[in-house]
C-alpha cells in the first residue's frame, strides 16, 4: 500500500509538462527499427561482458534495459520539442521491449557458449 501512495503522490507531484509523454506508436514487430534495436541491446550486452565481467546477467540487462530508457527519453524529448507526431517519434514501448528482449537472448547465447 505504500508504494501505491508513493506513486500516487509522484504523479500528482510531478509537473505537467512529465506527465504528457509522447508515445510513439509503431508496433510493427517485424521492421527495420525493430531489428534494430534487438541488435543494439544484444551488442551492448556483449559489450557489457567485455567491460563488466564479474557482473551478473540480471545486472548487466538492467543496465542495457536503463539505456534503452534513457534512449527512448531522449527521443521522446525531441519529438516534443520539434512537435513531430507519428510512428518513429516519441517513447517507444516497442522499441524498448525489443532492445531488452535482445540483451536477454544474448545472455542466453552466452550462456551456451559458456558451457
Amino acid at each position: 500500500m505504500p508504494v501505491a501512495l508513493l506513486a500516487l503522490l509522484l504523479l500528482v507531484a510531478a509537473p505537467l509538462s512529465a506527465q504528457r509523454i509522447q508515445f510513439d506508436p509503431d508496433w510493427c514487430w517485424t521492421c527495420k527499427d525493430s531489428q534494430q534495436h534487438f541488435a543494439a541491446g544484444a551488442s551492448l550486452d556483449l559489450a557489457a561482458h567485455v567491460f563488466l565481467p564479474r557482473s551478473h546477467a540480471w545486472q548487466r540487462v538492467l543496465l542495457i534495459t536503463v539505456a534503452a530508457a534513457a534512449y527512448e527519453l531522449g527521443q521522446e524529448e525531441g519529438a516534443r520539442a520539434g512537435s513531430k507526431v507519428g510512428p518513429g517519434y516519441g517513447f517507444g514501448s516497442k522499441d524498448l521491449i525489443v532492445g531488452v528482449s535482445g540483451a536477454i537472448c544474448s545472455e542466453i547465447v552466452w550462456a551456451m557458449l559458456r558451457k
